[in-house]
């Protein structure tokens, strides 16, 4: 089965390493870096969801979703929009809705 694990804001894919230690061995785990999918886009929550819809849409079966702080906002509206395709969501420290301000703040200090 295929898991995808989202990184938050300010992470990077290879801060699953450790984790991905954990998983069994059946699984196949990637972590994609979530800021690519903003190449030649302006830095928006919606821009970066739409970047998780297209790179979701390369997978036929259900897959696992998981997602840390911003990476589980991602994977929580994602999951809510295209059940069908989430066999399993595993969320941390992730909120409701994207605090729209703190994200505009953070996109000021690191872009």
């Amino acid at each position: 089965m295929k898991c995808i694990l989202l990184h938050g804001l300010g992470q990077k894919p290879s801060d699953w390493d450790n984790t991905i230690k954990y998983i069994d061995n059946g699984v196949d785990v990637s972590c994609p870096a979530l800021f690519k999918w903003l190449a030649k886009t302006e830095a928006s929550y919606n821009c970066l969801y739409r970047g998780l819809e297209k790179y979701c849409d390369e997978f036929d079966e259900p897959f696992i979703l998981g997602g840390l702080s911003l990476g589980g906002i991602l994977a929580l509206q994602y999951a809510l929009e295209y059940s069908d395709k989430v066999h399993s969501l595993i969320l941390m420290g992730a909120q409701f809705t994207m605090p729209k301000k703190m994200l505009r703040l953070q996109n000021m200090i690191m872009f």
